[in-house]
């Protein structure tokens, strides 16, 4: 591609890196008339691609982001039904461990009633065997009194 540059008077005292500079400058200006119609039509082009790819990107991560959300809900679920499981476990063991306790607390309390119906019966024995052996002995006082008397005295009181 050929370029034309102009002849510019007013360049000719400048300094010759300075003119290449300008020079350089006009080349580049004209390139990106001559090609700026195309470059319109590749932009275009690569704006679609570029979209398309973004699009297949933003999808893309989109996917990849609904992926994770579905984990962590799985996730999510499993601690739920694990924590459900241990509530449960939990609540058995401790059901089990109340019961324990009642059973012994009701052994300890028909021990001490027992131990209480005892202590009662021994009292009652005693007193029983001492009520017998006065009525014994009564008996066998007024077994041996003489036939006639009343085993009671009579007491005139004036």
């Amino acid at each position: 591609m050929l370029c034309m540059v102009p002849k510019l008077p007013h360049l000719a005292s400048l300094s010759l890196s300075y003119k290449a500079f300008v020079i350089s400058a006009t080349k580049s200006g004209s390139r990106k008339l001559a090609s700026e119609s195309e470059r319109t039509k590749t932009d275009k082009n690569n704006r679609s691609a570029k979209d398309n790819f973004d699009l297949d990107l933003d999808s893309d991560l989109s996917n990849d982001i609904n992926g994770i959300v579905s984990a962590l809900h799985l996730i999510r679920d499993k601690a739920q039904k694990d924590g459900q499981k241990k509530n449960e476990e939990t609540i058995s063991r401790v059901g089990f461990e109340v019961k324990s306790i009642i059973e012994g607390l009701g052994s300890k309390f028909e021990k001490d009633r027992s131990v209480q119906y005892e202590s009662s019966l021994q009292s009652e024995t005693t007193k029983f065997q001492e009520l017998h052996e006065n009525f014994c002995e009564e008996k066998a006082t007024s077994l041996q009194a003489p036939k006639g008397t009343p085993p009671f005295k009579i007491v005139i009181v004036d």
